[in-house]
């Protein structure tokens, strides 16, 4: 629901267990925040490359 920014040297690999498969692509790792929240980091251009493409067609 919220953006939150985070210094992406802190960004952490999670345990390959812990992820399931359809995640992977877009996923970028965790952030634990300062007061042990873990918030998950999603790799924003990869779920845009993701996205369906529309065709639009100009009639001129």
């Amino acid at each position: 629901e919220d953006i939150e920014w985070c210094n992406p040297d802190l960004i952490q690999s999670p345990p390959s267990s812990t992820v399931t498969p359809e995640l992977v692509p877009f996923l970028r790792g965790y952030w634990l925040k300062p007061n042990g929240e873990i918030l998950v980091v999603m790799d924003g251009q990869a779920i845009i490359a993701a996205m369906p493409k529309s065709s639009v067609s100009a009639d001129c």
